[in-house]
Formats: C-alpha cells, sequence, structure tokens
C-alpha cells in the first residue's frame, strides 16, 4: 500500500501554490458626472447674463489604475467658449442647484484651483486685473485634469468635518448628491460667469483583476505537484 508520506511533493507545491494566489483586491468604485455649463445657473454675485456656455465631465477612481484613469484619481475634462473676457479662476464646490456657496459649501471649495499656475491653458497675459495670476485662459478653450483624490482630504486627527474634508467619504457623498458644481470666473463676473452642476451619470463598482503571471503560476504549480507524487515510488518492502 502506498504510503501518504509519499505524496509530499504534491501537497508541498500545492501548497506552496496557493502562496501565489493573489488576495482578493478591494473592491473600489468609479463615479462618473457631467454637466452643461451656462450663465442662468449662476447665483454668485447677482448673477450672470453671458451668453458663454461649457460642459464638463468628472470621474472619481478610488481604485487602482483602470479603464484609462489613474488610480485614486479625479478627473475633469472640460470645455468652454464665449467667455466675455479670459478667465483667471475655476473651481469645485460642494452645494446643489440653485444654492449659493457661500451660504452652503463649508469647505469654500475642495478643488484648490483648477487652473493653477503651471497649466500650460493659461496663455493671456490679465496681469492688470486678475486676484491670483498674471495669467489667464483665453475666452473659448479645454482643459483635461487630473489629481489625487487624497488631495482634497485633512487626514489630521484633528480635523473639523463642518469646515474640512476629513474622508473620501465626503467626496463620494458630495458625487452621489450632485452636489458638485464647477464655475468659471472672469474680470466682468468676479463671483462667476457660468457654471455647471455636476450630476450622476454613472457609479460602477470595479474590482481589478489579478496579474496575469497569478493566473498562470497557480494552475502549473499544481500541475507539478501532481507529478511529482505520482512519480514517487514506493519503497517498503511486499
Amino acid at each position: 500500500m502506498r504510503s501518504v508520506f509519499t505524496c509530499w511533493p504534491a501537497m508541498l507545491l500545492a501548497a506552496a501554490s496557493a502562496l501565489f494566489i493573489p488576495a482578493t483586491p478591494a473592491q473600489a468604485e468609479i463615479i462618473m458626472l457631467r454637466g452643461a455649463m451656462d450663465a442662468a445657473q449662476v447665483v454668485d454675485g447677482g448673477g450672470s447674463t453671458s451668453t458663454a456656455t461649457g460642459f464638463a465631465t468628472l470621474v472619481l477612481n478610488t481604485g487602482a489604475a483602470v479603464a484609462g484613469y489613474e488610480a485614486e484619481s479625479m478627473t475633469l475634462d472640460f470645455s468652454w467658449t464665449g467667455l466675455s473676457g479670459p478667465s483667471d479662476r475655476s473651481h469645485m464646490h460642494d452645494a446643489p442647484a440653485g444654492i449659493s456657496r457661500t451660504v452652503f459649501d463649508p469647505f469654500d471649495r475642495f478643488f484648490d484651483e483648477v487652473f493653477f499656475s503651471s497649466n500650460p491653458a493659461r496663455t493671456v497675459d490679465c496681469s492688470a486685473w486678475a486676484t491670483y495670476y498674471t495669467l489667464c485662459v483665453p475666452e473659448s478653450g479645454s482643459l483635461h485634469f487630473v489629481r489625487g483624490i487624497a488631495d482634497d482630504v485633512d487626514t489630521d486627527p484633528s480635523c473639523d468635518p463642518t469646515t474640512h474634508i476629513c474622508s473620501l467619504e465626503t467626496i463620494l457623498q458630495m458625487a452621489r448628491t450632485d452636489a458638485i458644481y464647477l464655475d468659471m470666473h472672469t474680470q466682468r463676473y468676479p463671483a462667476a460667469e457660468i457654471r455647471g452642476q455636476l450630476q450622476l451619470v454613472q457609479s460602477v463598482q470595479t474590482v481589478p483583476e489579478p496579474p496575469l503571471w497569478a493566473l498562470l503560476a497557480v494552475p502549473g504549480l499544481w500541475l507539478l505537484g501532481a507529478r511529482a507524487g505520482r512519480a514517487r515510488p514506493d519503497r517498503r518492502g511486499g
């Protein structure tokens, strides 16, 4: 009779193969928001009568890089046309449609600046009037912007959730309730010339696939173990 100990190669390799099985990756979420931008949505500064328009898409990815989006990132794509002049600032705020950030947004803005100072879209001299920068973006243009989603989260244990974003869930809750808007500021309309409420159009739960090497390694190790167990002879006398 074959001893159970003669199968130790198969058992050993089978156990080793288990080490190559990647742990189930944490489930991630991809949230897509979209919205048209115009003057009718502006409530700050007494409103706007501009004829300019725009359109924006924001994607929040809470997990690994997938579907063309960087890991743990916010990706903003938007275009605009017909502003009354160059724009010096653009921000995202936490406020629902028709509500001013000054009475609703406890964080003032969670995107510090969409048109950051080194942005190549800044090509127009506005040093004579701009609040923060010497260059502005032109009256019509477009932008692709990627930012780490954690950049807007204050991880300090003393973080005050009434005035700061203390967790990723706070940002995700904004997105799920359509409480994010994008605006653009100009010299004529310093409080905002156009605004767009970004509404939820898609929320997908994703689990990244294991790497190819892991998928190939596990069956191979099991096969080698099985062969080793069959090939080992029974050395006991009969």
